[in-house]
């Protein structure tokens, strides 16, 4: 976790052709793990890498608050909608897709919701017991 003050950064790429066709994400994510473990290496997008410093992901950070708050993860719920969200999903006990989510992860998670513009966490929530429904 990094200290008061300190900046944490990541890098996001966008890499295209000169003509606009999108690169082979696949393979460079791959290739930059298999060269850079020490770094946190995730594909948020079809078209997006990012790039952190190693130990610097959701999973951290949902444990870390929970370790804080004397929450186990296994106690909480996460909602993602992309596979930068994969590793935040796996360690929580109520992992939640958006449907507007890749079918990939549709098929590791079960729990689907509407999609981040059809007020998916609310109906989630509310389908939970967590809110009332308004």
């Amino acid at each position: 976790m990094a200290k008061p003050g300190n900046v944490q950064r990541k890098i996001r790429l966008v890499l295209s052709d000169v003509d606009g066709t999108l690169l082979d994400i696949l393979r460079l994510e791959e290739f930059l793990k298999a060269d850079f473990p020490e770094l946190s290496i995730v594909r948020s997008a079809d078209f997006l890498l990012e790039i952190m410093r190693g130990g610097i992901t959701k999973s951290t950070a949902v444990r870390e608050l929970g370790r804080q708050w004397d929450i186990p993860a296994e106690q909480t719920a996460a909602f993602g909608d992309h596979f930068n969200d994969a590793d935040m999903l796996r360690v929580v006990g109520e992992p939640w897709l958006m449907d507007n989510a890749p079918a990939e992860m549709k098929r590791e998670f079960g729990n689907v919701t509407a999609s981040n513009d059809e007020e998916g966490i609310y109906k989630a929530l509310v389908g939970m017991g967590l809110i009332p429904e308004i």
